[in-house]
Protein backbone atom coordinates (compact mmCIF):
# COMPACT_ATOMS: atom_id res chain seq x y z
CA UNK A 1 0.00 0.00 0.00
CA UNK A 2 1.26 3.42 -0.67
CA UNK A 3 1.83 6.24 1.04
CA UNK A 4 1.50 10.13 0.11
CA UNK A 5 1.59 12.69 2.35
CA UNK A 6 -0.20 15.77 1.31
CA UNK A 7 2.03 18.98 0.30
CA UNK A 8 -0.22 21.16 2.23
CA UNK A 9 1.27 21.61 5.86
CA UNK A 10 1.12 23.84 8.38
CA UNK A 11 2.55 24.74 12.08
CA UNK A 12 0.25 24.57 14.71
CA UNK A 13 0.17 27.76 17.15
CA UNK A 14 1.51 26.85 20.51
CA UNK A 15 -1.56 28.43 22.23
CA UNK A 16 -3.70 25.35 20.99
CA UNK A 17 -5.88 24.33 24.09
CA UNK A 18 -6.37 20.22 23.11
CA UNK A 19 -4.26 18.56 26.28
CA UNK A 20 -2.36 16.30 24.16
CA UNK A 21 -0.39 18.82 22.55
CA UNK A 22 0.17 21.32 25.66
CA UNK A 23 3.73 20.51 25.59
CA UNK A 24 4.49 20.55 22.17
CA UNK A 25 6.84 23.03 21.49
CA UNK A 26 5.45 23.27 17.69
CA UNK A 27 3.55 20.65 15.38
CA UNK A 28 2.72 20.35 11.92
CA UNK A 29 -0.78 20.07 10.68
CA UNK A 30 -0.82 18.04 7.53
CA UNK A 31 -3.20 15.27 5.58
CA UNK A 32 -1.82 11.77 4.99
CA UNK A 33 -3.36 9.66 1.79
CA UNK A 34 -3.49 6.28 2.22
CA UNK A 35 -3.09 4.37 -1.45
CA UNK A 36 -4.62 7.78 -3.05
CA UNK A 37 -8.11 7.03 -2.34
CA UNK A 38 -8.85 8.85 1.22
CA UNK A 39 -7.21 11.57 3.67
CA UNK A 40 -6.91 11.96 7.41
CA UNK A 41 -5.96 14.87 9.40
CA UNK A 42 -3.53 14.73 11.22
CA UNK A 43 -1.18 16.18 13.98
CA UNK A 44 2.37 15.38 14.53
CA UNK A 45 5.71 16.16 16.22
CA UNK A 46 8.41 14.38 15.77
CA UNK A 47 6.78 12.14 12.89
CA UNK A 48 4.12 10.68 14.85
CA UNK A 49 0.87 11.35 13.10
CA UNK A 50 -2.38 11.35 15.70
CA UNK A 51 -5.52 11.09 13.93
CA UNK A 52 -7.72 13.78 14.07
CA UNK A 53 -10.64 12.89 11.84
CA UNK A 54 -11.37 9.24 10.68
CA UNK A 55 -11.33 8.74 6.93
CA UNK A 56 -12.95 5.99 7.12
CA UNK A 57 -16.85 4.79 7.15
CA UNK A 58 -18.44 2.10 8.08
CA UNK A 59 -16.98 -1.24 8.03
CA UNK A 60 -13.96 0.32 7.53
CA UNK A 61 -14.93 1.28 3.63
CA UNK A 62 -12.89 3.94 2.60
CA UNK A 63 -15.08 7.28 1.61
CA UNK A 64 -14.06 8.55 -1.65
CA UNK A 65 -13.37 12.21 -0.65
CA UNK A 66 -10.72 14.50 -0.40
CA UNK A 67 -9.65 16.57 2.91
CA UNK A 68 -6.79 19.68 2.09
CA UNK A 69 -5.66 22.66 2.89
CA UNK A 70 -5.84 22.93 6.94
CA UNK A 71 -5.67 25.65 8.92
CA UNK A 72 -5.78 25.67 12.97
CA UNK A 73 -7.76 27.53 14.44
CA UNK A 74 -8.25 27.95 18.17
CA UNK A 75 -10.08 24.54 18.99
CA UNK A 76 -11.00 23.95 15.30
CA UNK A 77 -9.56 22.94 11.70
CA UNK A 78 -10.57 24.64 9.13
CA UNK A 79 -10.32 22.90 6.06
CA UNK A 80 -11.51 21.93 2.33
CA UNK A 81 -13.23 18.52 1.44
CA UNK A 82 -15.33 17.11 -1.63
CA UNK A 83 -17.34 15.13 0.84
CA UNK A 84 -20.63 16.70 -0.31
CA UNK A 85 -22.21 16.35 -3.43
CA UNK A 86 -22.78 19.78 -5.29
CA UNK A 87 -25.27 18.40 -7.68
CA UNK A 88 -24.15 20.55 -10.65
CA UNK A 89 -21.82 18.61 -13.66
CA UNK A 90 -18.23 20.55 -14.02
CA UNK A 91 -19.04 22.15 -10.50
CA UNK A 92 -16.37 21.32 -8.27
CA UNK A 93 -17.70 19.60 -4.67
CA UNK A 94 -14.54 21.42 -3.00
CA UNK A 95 -15.73 23.20 0.18
CA UNK A 96 -14.84 24.68 3.10
CA UNK A 97 -15.30 23.08 6.33
CA UNK A 98 -14.62 23.67 9.89
CA UNK A 99 -14.62 21.11 12.70
CA UNK A 100 -14.85 21.58 16.18
CA UNK A 101 -12.56 19.30 18.27
CA UNK A 102 -14.52 19.46 21.79
CA UNK A 103 -17.76 18.32 19.91
CA UNK A 104 -16.59 16.63 16.87
CA UNK A 105 -19.42 18.89 14.82
CA UNK A 106 -18.37 19.29 11.45
CA UNK A 107 -19.31 22.18 10.02
CA UNK A 108 -19.79 23.40 6.30
CA UNK A 109 -18.85 26.90 5.93
CA UNK A 110 -19.14 27.16 1.61
CA UNK A 111 -22.90 28.02 0.40
CA UNK A 112 -24.70 25.17 -0.93
CA UNK A 113 -23.73 24.62 -4.80
CA UNK A 114 -20.68 27.10 -4.41
CA UNK A 115 -17.10 25.65 -4.76
CA UNK A 116 -14.31 26.60 -2.83
CA UNK A 117 -10.81 26.37 -3.11
CA UNK A 118 -7.79 27.14 -0.69
CA UNK A 119 -8.71 28.50 2.61
CA UNK A 120 -6.62 30.89 5.06
CA UNK A 121 -7.58 31.95 8.58
CA UNK A 122 -6.89 35.31 9.36
CA UNK A 123 -4.58 36.07 12.21
CA UNK A 124 -7.25 36.62 14.85
CA UNK A 125 -9.13 33.13 13.62
CA UNK A 126 -12.39 35.22 12.36
CA UNK A 127 -11.84 35.71 9.02
CA UNK A 128 -11.09 32.87 6.49
CA UNK A 129 -9.94 33.62 3.06
CA UNK A 130 -10.85 31.29 0.28
CA UNK A 131 -11.17 31.74 -3.58
CA UNK A 132 -14.02 30.63 -5.57
CA UNK A 133 -15.67 30.40 -8.86
CA UNK A 134 -19.54 30.92 -6.68
CA UNK A 135 -20.91 28.68 -8.90
CA UNK A 136 -19.90 29.11 -11.83
CA UNK A 137 -18.59 26.07 -12.92
CA UNK A 138 -15.50 24.84 -14.80
CA UNK A 139 -14.83 26.30 -18.36
CA UNK A 140 -12.37 23.85 -18.93
CA UNK A 141 -9.41 26.55 -17.90
CA UNK A 142 -6.29 24.34 -17.55
CA UNK A 143 -2.99 26.88 -16.51
CA UNK A 144 -5.57 29.61 -14.69
CA UNK A 145 -8.65 28.83 -12.55
CA UNK A 146 -11.61 31.79 -13.58
CA UNK A 147 -11.33 32.29 -9.43
CA UNK A 148 -12.30 35.41 -6.71
CA UNK A 149 -10.94 36.11 -3.79
CA UNK A 150 -13.62 35.65 -0.79
CA UNK A 151 -13.63 36.63 2.62
CA UNK A 152 -16.38 35.10 5.17
CA UNK A 153 -16.68 34.45 9.14
CA UNK A 154 -14.88 31.22 10.53
CA UNK A 155 -17.56 30.26 12.61
CA UNK A 156 -20.22 30.17 10.65
CA UNK A 157 -19.49 31.44 7.01
CA UNK A 158 -21.44 34.43 7.28
CA UNK A 159 -20.94 37.79 6.03
CA UNK A 160 -19.23 36.33 2.76
CA UNK A 161 -18.18 38.76 -0.02
CA UNK A 162 -15.78 38.92 -2.92
CA UNK A 163 -12.77 41.42 -2.04
CA UNK A 164 -10.92 40.90 -5.75
CA UNK A 165 -11.26 39.21 -9.09
CA UNK A 166 -8.52 36.98 -9.88
CA UNK A 167 -6.69 35.51 -7.33
CA UNK A 168 -5.61 32.04 -6.00
CA UNK A 169 -3.99 30.98 -3.22
CA UNK A 170 -5.08 33.24 -0.55
CA UNK A 171 -2.22 34.12 2.22
CA UNK A 172 -2.94 36.38 5.49
CA UNK A 173 -0.58 38.77 6.51
CA UNK A 174 -2.61 40.64 8.86
CA UNK A 175 -6.34 41.58 9.46
CA UNK A 176 -6.53 42.72 6.41
CA UNK A 177 -3.52 42.52 4.18
CA UNK A 178 -4.28 39.60 1.82
CA UNK A 179 -1.60 38.14 -0.47
CA UNK A 180 -1.97 35.73 -3.14
CA UNK A 181 -0.74 34.34 -7.03
CA UNK A 182 -2.53 34.98 -10.53
CA UNK A 183 -1.17 34.86 -13.92
CA UNK A 184 -0.36 38.55 -14.59
CA UNK A 185 -1.34 40.29 -18.11
CA UNK A 186 2.44 40.38 -19.11
CA UNK A 187 2.22 36.29 -18.88
CA UNK A 188 3.99 36.36 -15.29
CA UNK A 189 2.91 34.35 -12.55
CA UNK A 190 3.44 37.31 -10.15
CA UNK A 191 2.13 37.48 -6.33
CA UNK A 192 -0.40 40.62 -5.61
CA UNK A 193 -1.97 41.61 -2.77
CA UNK A 194 -5.79 42.98 -1.52
CA UNK A 195 -7.36 44.94 1.09
CA UNK A 196 -9.59 42.49 2.78
CA UNK A 197 -11.49 44.91 5.05
CA UNK A 198 -12.03 47.20 1.48
CA UNK A 199 -16.08 46.76 1.18
CA UNK A 200 -15.84 48.70 -2.47
CA UNK A 201 -17.00 46.53 -5.04
CA UNK A 202 -13.67 47.47 -7.79
CA UNK A 203 -10.84 46.68 -5.80
CA UNK A 204 -7.52 46.84 -7.93
CA UNK A 205 -4.87 44.24 -6.39
CA UNK A 206 -1.52 45.30 -5.70
CA UNK A 207 0.87 43.80 -7.92
CA UNK A 208 3.53 42.68 -5.45
CA UNK A 209 6.71 40.42 -7.56
CA UNK A 210 8.12 41.81 -10.42
CA UNK A 211 7.80 40.29 -14.07
CA UNK A 212 10.99 37.75 -15.15
CA UNK A 213 9.79 35.06 -12.62
CA UNK A 214 7.52 33.22 -11.71
CA UNK A 215 5.76 33.04 -8.70
CA UNK A 216 3.14 30.99 -7.04
CA UNK A 217 1.63 30.13 -3.64
CA UNK A 218 2.61 32.99 -1.72
CA UNK A 219 3.20 32.67 2.51
CA UNK A 220 2.89 35.69 4.20
CA UNK A 221 4.88 36.52 7.19
CA UNK A 222 3.22 38.41 10.37
CA UNK A 223 6.35 40.75 10.55
CA UNK A 224 4.85 42.32 7.26
CA UNK A 225 8.74 42.38 6.01
CA UNK A 226 8.61 39.16 3.49
CA UNK A 227 6.45 36.62 2.15
CA UNK A 228 7.75 33.24 1.17
CA UNK A 229 6.93 31.64 -2.51
CA UNK A 230 7.41 29.00 -4.96
CA UNK A 231 9.64 30.36 -7.91
CA UNK A 232 10.21 28.62 -11.34
CA UNK A 233 13.17 30.34 -12.85
CA UNK A 234 14.38 27.24 -15.12
CA UNK A 235 12.48 23.89 -14.91
CA UNK A 236 13.22 23.37 -11.34
CA UNK A 237 10.92 25.26 -8.87
CA UNK A 238 12.45 26.52 -5.65
CA UNK A 239 11.66 28.28 -2.79
CA UNK A 240 12.70 32.03 -1.87
CA UNK A 241 11.88 34.71 0.51
CA UNK A 242 10.65 37.97 -1.33
CA UNK A 243 12.25 41.38 0.84
CA UNK A 244 8.42 43.35 0.56
CA UNK A 245 10.98 46.54 1.35
CA UNK A 246 14.12 45.96 -0.72
CA UNK A 247 11.64 44.12 -3.10
CA UNK A 248 14.35 41.47 -3.44
CA UNK A 249 14.07 37.79 -4.12
CA UNK A 250 16.61 36.11 -1.37
CA UNK A 251 17.09 32.00 -2.58
CA UNK A 252 16.63 29.23 -0.17
CA UNK A 253 16.39 25.82 -1.43
CA UNK A 254 18.52 26.41 -4.44
CA UNK A 255 21.54 26.30 -2.21
CA UNK A 256 20.22 23.22 -0.07
CA UNK A 257 18.78 20.98 -3.13
CA UNK A 258 19.61 23.17 -6.41
CA UNK A 259 17.91 19.64 -8.46
CA UNK A 260 14.88 19.35 -6.73
CA UNK A 261 11.60 20.62 -6.87
CA UNK A 262 10.07 21.95 -4.07
CA UNK A 263 6.35 23.72 -3.47
CA UNK A 264 3.58 25.60 -1.15
CA UNK A 265 5.67 27.00 1.45
CA UNK A 266 4.21 27.89 5.37
CA UNK A 267 5.54 29.93 7.48
CA UNK A 268 5.03 29.45 11.67
CA UNK A 269 2.81 31.99 13.30
CA UNK A 270 5.76 33.69 15.08
CA UNK A 271 7.36 33.77 11.54
CA UNK A 272 10.64 32.01 12.48
CA UNK A 273 10.40 28.65 10.62
CA UNK A 274 9.22 28.28 7.09
CA UNK A 275 8.56 24.98 5.98
CA UNK A 276 8.00 23.46 2.14
CA UNK A 277 7.07 20.53 0.09
CA UNK A 278 10.10 18.77 -1.51
CA UNK A 279 10.35 15.99 -3.75
CA UNK A 280 12.50 13.03 -2.68
CA UNK A 281 13.71 12.30 -6.06
CA UNK A 282 16.06 9.68 -6.88
CA UNK A 283 18.48 8.50 -3.93
CA UNK A 284 21.11 6.84 -6.08
CA UNK A 285 23.63 6.09 -2.92
CA UNK A 286 21.24 3.32 -1.97
CA UNK A 287 19.67 2.44 -4.96
CA UNK A 288 16.33 3.26 -4.23
CA UNK A 289 13.67 3.13 -7.71
CA UNK A 290 12.37 6.14 -9.03
CA UNK A 291 8.95 6.28 -7.89
CA UNK A 292 6.58 5.94 -10.95
CA UNK A 293 3.82 3.29 -10.26
CA UNK A 294 2.09 2.57 -7.50
CA UNK A 295 -0.94 0.32 -7.39
CA UNK A 296 -3.86 0.66 -5.01
CA UNK A 297 -6.86 -0.74 -3.69
CA UNK A 298 -9.31 -1.05 -5.59
CA UNK A 299 -13.27 -0.72 -4.35
CA UNK A 300 -14.47 -3.15 -7.08
CA UNK A 301 -13.43 -6.59 -6.97
CA UNK A 302 -11.44 -8.15 -10.23
CA UNK A 303 -10.59 -4.39 -10.84
CA UNK A 304 -6.69 -2.95 -10.32
CA UNK A 305 -5.91 0.72 -9.75
CA UNK A 306 -3.03 1.98 -10.91
CA UNK A 307 -1.55 5.07 -10.51
CA UNK A 308 1.20 6.50 -12.47
CA UNK A 309 3.46 9.01 -12.45
CA UNK A 310 2.50 10.44 -15.94
CA UNK A 311 -0.35 11.29 -18.04
CA UNK A 312 -1.82 9.43 -21.17
CA UNK A 313 -0.99 6.13 -19.93
CA UNK A 314 -2.19 3.26 -22.55
CA UNK A 315 -0.56 -0.44 -21.73
CA UNK A 316 0.45 -2.37 -24.61
CA UNK A 317 -1.90 -5.14 -26.56
CA UNK A 318 0.44 -8.10 -24.51
CA UNK A 319 -0.43 -6.16 -21.52
CA UNK A 320 3.70 -6.07 -20.36
CA UNK A 321 4.18 -2.34 -21.15
CA UNK A 322 3.06 1.14 -19.90
CA UNK A 323 3.21 4.10 -22.44
CA UNK A 324 2.68 7.26 -21.57
CA UNK A 325 3.85 11.09 -21.12
CA UNK A 326 6.23 11.53 -18.82
CA UNK A 327 5.82 15.53 -18.36
CA UNK A 328 7.88 18.00 -16.91
CA UNK A 329 7.93 21.43 -16.48
CA UNK A 330 9.29 22.31 -20.18
CA UNK A 331 9.10 18.80 -21.89
CA UNK A 332 7.14 15.86 -22.14
CA UNK A 333 8.93 12.83 -23.44
CA UNK A 334 6.95 9.63 -24.41
CA UNK A 335 8.43 6.87 -22.31
CA UNK A 336 7.73 3.24 -21.85
CA UNK A 337 8.23 1.49 -18.83
CA UNK A 338 7.05 -2.27 -17.12
CA UNK A 339 4.23 -2.45 -15.31
CA UNK A 340 6.13 -2.91 -12.04
CA UNK A 341 7.66 0.99 -13.16
CA UNK A 342 11.39 -0.89 -14.16
CA UNK A 343 13.13 -0.60 -17.85
CA UNK A 344 11.89 2.58 -17.95
CA UNK A 345 12.97 3.93 -21.34
CA UNK A 346 12.27 7.29 -23.54
CA UNK A 347 11.48 6.79 -26.69
CA UNK A 348 10.45 10.02 -27.78
CA UNK A 349 11.88 13.52 -26.53
CA UNK A 350 11.24 16.14 -29.64
CA UNK A 351 8.50 18.00 -28.13
CA UNK A 352 5.36 18.27 -25.51
CA UNK A 353 2.93 15.42 -26.34
CA UNK A 354 -0.30 13.96 -24.99
CA UNK A 355 -3.33 11.25 -26.10
CA UNK A 356 -0.94 8.48 -26.71
CA UNK A 357 -2.23 4.79 -28.27
CA UNK A 358 -0.72 1.36 -29.11
CA UNK A 359 -0.99 0.03 -32.15
CA UNK A 360 -3.33 -2.77 -30.87
CA UNK A 361 -1.98 -5.53 -33.53
CA UNK A 362 1.60 -5.66 -31.57
CA UNK A 363 3.46 -4.14 -34.33
CA UNK A 364 5.15 -1.82 -31.19
CA UNK A 365 3.77 0.96 -32.78
CA UNK A 366 3.06 4.12 -30.21
CA UNK A 367 0.75 6.76 -31.54
CA UNK A 368 1.19 10.54 -30.05
CA UNK A 369 -0.39 14.29 -30.72
CA UNK A 370 2.91 16.47 -30.60
CA UNK A 371 1.95 19.28 -28.91
CA UNK A 372 0.46 21.26 -26.30
CA UNK A 373 -3.53 19.81 -24.83
CA UNK A 374 -5.90 21.41 -25.26
CA UNK A 375 -4.33 24.05 -27.58
CA UNK A 376 -6.56 26.31 -29.96
CA UNK A 377 -7.92 25.49 -33.03
CA UNK A 378 -5.11 27.57 -35.27
CA UNK A 379 -1.87 26.00 -33.27
CA UNK A 380 -0.16 23.70 -34.90
CA UNK A 381 0.19 20.07 -33.63
CA UNK A 382 1.09 17.33 -35.48
CA UNK A 383 0.22 12.82 -35.31
CA UNK A 384 3.72 10.72 -35.20
CA UNK A 385 3.60 7.29 -35.05
CA UNK A 386 6.67 5.71 -32.80
CA UNK A 387 7.57 2.32 -34.47
CA UNK A 388 9.33 -0.18 -31.97
CA UNK A 389 8.53 1.42 -29.04
CA UNK A 390 7.80 -1.73 -27.30
CA UNK A 391 12.37 -3.25 -27.55
CA UNK A 392 13.56 0.59 -27.72
CA UNK A 393 16.89 0.50 -25.53
CA UNK A 394 17.15 0.89 -21.84
CA UNK A 395 19.84 3.56 -22.17
CA UNK A 396 17.08 6.60 -22.72
CA UNK A 397 18.19 7.57 -26.38
CA UNK A 398 16.04 6.98 -29.66
CA UNK A 399 18.49 4.43 -31.45
CA UNK A 400 16.28 1.53 -31.69
CA UNK A 401 13.20 3.48 -32.13
CA UNK A 402 11.99 4.99 -35.30
CA UNK A 403 9.12 7.94 -36.05
CA UNK A 404 7.67 9.55 -38.52
CA UNK A 405 4.70 11.93 -38.73
CA UNK A 406 1.06 11.07 -39.98
CA UNK A 407 -0.48 14.51 -40.59
CA UNK A 408 1.46 17.25 -43.16
CA UNK A 409 2.62 20.21 -42.12
CA UNK A 410 0.40 23.42 -42.11
CA UNK A 411 -2.92 21.50 -41.33
CA UNK A 412 -3.72 23.08 -37.97
CA UNK A 413 -4.38 21.37 -34.88
CA UNK A 414 -4.50 17.37 -35.19
CA UNK A 415 -4.77 15.37 -31.85
CA UNK A 416 -6.19 12.06 -30.39
CA UNK A 417 -5.32 9.31 -32.83
CA UNK A 418 -7.09 5.99 -32.23
CA UNK A 419 -5.91 2.97 -34.90
CA UNK A 420 -8.25 0.26 -35.57
CA UNK A 421 -8.36 -3.13 -34.50
CA UNK A 422 -7.16 -4.42 -37.72
CA UNK A 423 -4.80 -1.64 -37.52
CA UNK A 424 -5.15 -0.36 -40.85
CA UNK A 425 -6.10 2.91 -40.30
CA UNK A 426 -6.12 6.01 -37.32
CA UNK A 427 -8.85 8.12 -36.48
CA UNK A 428 -8.13 11.16 -34.95
CA UNK A 429 -9.56 14.78 -34.70
CA UNK A 430 -8.31 17.71 -37.06
CA UNK A 431 -8.88 21.84 -36.88
CA UNK A 432 -7.65 21.68 -40.91
CA UNK A 433 -10.88 23.41 -42.18
CA UNK A 434 -11.89 25.67 -39.39
CA UNK A 435 -13.67 23.66 -36.94
CA UNK A 436 -12.74 20.16 -34.83
CA UNK A 437 -14.03 17.42 -37.01
CA UNK A 438 -12.91 13.34 -37.21
CA UNK A 439 -11.15 12.39 -40.23
CA UNK A 440 -9.39 8.78 -40.96
CA UNK A 441 -6.09 8.21 -42.42
CA UNK A 442 -3.55 5.47 -43.25
CA UNK A 443 -2.10 3.60 -39.99
CA UNK A 444 1.94 3.08 -41.50
CA UNK A 445 2.12 6.32 -44.13
CA UNK A 446 -0.74 8.32 -42.54
CA UNK A 447 -2.32 11.39 -44.92
CA UNK A 448 -0.20 10.88 -47.99
CA UNK A 449 -1.41 7.70 -49.12
CA UNK A 450 -4.87 7.96 -47.58
CA UNK A 451 -7.22 10.83 -45.98
CA UNK A 452 -10.97 10.46 -45.51
CA UNK A 453 -13.28 13.01 -43.76
CA UNK A 454 -15.57 11.75 -41.39
CA UNK A 455 -17.83 14.63 -39.67
CA UNK A 456 -18.42 18.36 -41.02
CA UNK A 457 -20.28 20.60 -39.00
CA UNK A 458 -19.33 23.88 -36.15
CA UNK A 459 -18.94 21.63 -33.43
CA UNK A 460 -16.16 20.12 -31.84
CA UNK A 461 -15.83 16.24 -32.26
CA UNK A 462 -13.03 14.49 -30.20
CA UNK A 463 -11.70 12.25 -28.22
CA UNK A 464 -12.36 8.68 -30.81
CA UNK A 465 -12.22 4.94 -30.30
CA UNK A 466 -12.96 2.45 -32.33
CA UNK A 467 -15.43 -0.53 -31.27
CA UNK A 468 -13.20 -4.08 -30.98
CA UNK A 469 -15.75 -5.58 -34.08
CA UNK A 470 -13.91 -2.34 -36.05
CA UNK A 471 -17.52 -1.41 -36.61
CA UNK A 472 -18.06 1.94 -35.09
CA UNK A 473 -16.45 4.99 -33.61
CA UNK A 474 -17.40 6.50 -30.28
CA UNK A 475 -16.76 9.81 -29.78
CA UNK A 476 -17.09 13.06 -27.31
CA UNK A 477 -19.13 16.25 -29.48
CA UNK A 478 -20.96 19.05 -28.49
CA UNK A 479 -22.93 19.21 -31.35
CA UNK A 480 -27.10 19.26 -31.26
CA UNK A 481 -27.84 16.95 -28.38
CA UNK A 482 -30.39 14.42 -29.10
CA UNK A 483 -32.83 16.09 -26.74
CA UNK A 484 -32.39 19.07 -29.46
CA UNK A 485 -31.12 21.62 -27.31
CA UNK A 486 -27.75 23.02 -28.39
CA UNK A 487 -24.76 22.69 -26.84
CA UNK A 488 -22.19 25.14 -25.84
CA UNK A 489 -19.75 26.17 -28.05
CA UNK A 490 -16.72 25.84 -25.64
CA UNK A 491 -17.75 21.98 -25.33
CA UNK A 492 -18.78 22.35 -21.98
CA UNK A 493 -21.95 20.31 -22.22
CA UNK A 494 -19.82 17.66 -24.64
CA UNK A 495 -21.76 14.01 -25.16
CA UNK A 496 -20.78 10.32 -26.57
CA UNK A 497 -21.81 9.65 -30.10
CA UNK A 498 -21.48 6.41 -32.31
CA UNK A 499 -20.47 6.72 -35.94
CA UNK A 500 -20.29 3.65 -38.03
Amino acid sequence: MGLWINSDFVFVSRSLSLHWLKNVVFGLLFFLDFAGSKGENLVTRRRRPIALREAEGANGAPKAYLNDRPSMNGDTIIFVSTEEDVGKRLQGWNAVYSLDFKTSVTKRLTPPGVTDYSPAVSPSGEWVAAVSNEGRGWKREIEALDLDLYVFKAEDGSQRRMVVRNAGWPSWADESTVYFHRLAEDGWWSIFKANASDTSANQEAERVTPPGVHAFTPAASRTGKWIAVATRRTSIRHIEIFDLQAKKFLPITAHINPSTNHYQPFVSPSSDKLGYHRCRGIDKDDGTMDFRVEYQVSPLPGVSVVRVAGSFPVISPDGSLFAYVDSGDDSADLAVMKLDGSQKRVVWNRGKGYGTNWDPTGRGTVYVTEGRAFAALGTEERIVAIHNADTANLDGDETSSSYKYLTKEGTKNNAFPAPSPDGKYVVFRSSRFGHKNLYIMDAVDGEEKYLRRLTEGPWRDTMPAWSPDNEWIAFSSNRVHPTGTLCTSTGLQCHICLLP
